[in-house]
């Protein structure tokens, strides 16, 4: 688990890297904030849903997903793929 440690021009790491967290272990680790209280954009520039990815012209296992957007798609142990 990580404890913020707060955004201290003092908090370095040994390789001179910023660190805003901590593990329980010491080790440090840098994650930036956002300074409007996180607005992020989750849709990536140009990939809009009514735009087609053709998959299932990349292999025949992803001819049952779907054609549009950004699919977010697993492969399970047994090579089924779920989306």
């Amino acid at each position: 688990m990580l404890k913020y440690i707060g955004e201290d021009e003092d908090n370095i790491s040994e390789t001179g890297a910023p660190v805003n967290f901590v593990d329980e272990n010491g080790n440090g680790y840098y994650y930036p904030a956002y300074k409007e209280g996180g607005k992020v954009n989750v849709i990536p520039d140009g990939a809009l849903h009514k735009n087609k990815h053709h998959l299932e012209e990349v292999d025949e296992k992803f001819e049952d997903v779907t054609t549009k957007g950004i699919p977010v798609i697993v492969e399970s142990e047994d090579g089924e793929v779920i989306q």
